[in-house]
């Protein structure tokens, strides 16, 4: 996403080009994204991951259209190309500094929606 937002206290916006992030489901071990653009430098990309072979099968039958689970689902970790862009240091890209905010769009497809 856009960085719009500005760092806790100081006033300035932190720019970043690209982030990548963790995501998990359920319990299952994190996942890391590729650095993905945010159309700073270029068009922004899509990834798809599925994730669905480390939930837990809970249902009698996988045909059966009546059974449901919540799954929940983790992002951690957004690394950023910020001190890169900002700094020259850390290239390509770091872990974000926890007063960087960030801006993304995470969307889950499941079994109840349709393809995207």
């Amino acid at each position: 996403g856009t960085a719009n937002q500005a760092i806790a206290g100081t006033g300035a916006t932190a720019s970043y080009s690209a982030m990548g992030v963790y995501l998990s489901a359920g319990s299952s071990t994190a996942q890391a994204t590729p650095l993905l653009r945010n159309g700073y430098y270029g068009a922004a990309e899509s990834t798809i991951m599925d994730l669905s072979s480390s939930l837990p099968t809970a249902c009698s039958a996988s045909t059966d259209a009546t059974c449901r689970r919540t799954v929940t689902v983790t992002v951690s970790k957004p690394n950023l190309d910020y001190y890169c862009l900002s700094y020259g240091a850390y290239c390509p890209y770091s872990q974000a500094p926890s007063n960087v905010p960030w801006n993304a769009t995470l969307t889950i497809q499941t079994d109840d929606t349709t393809a995207l």
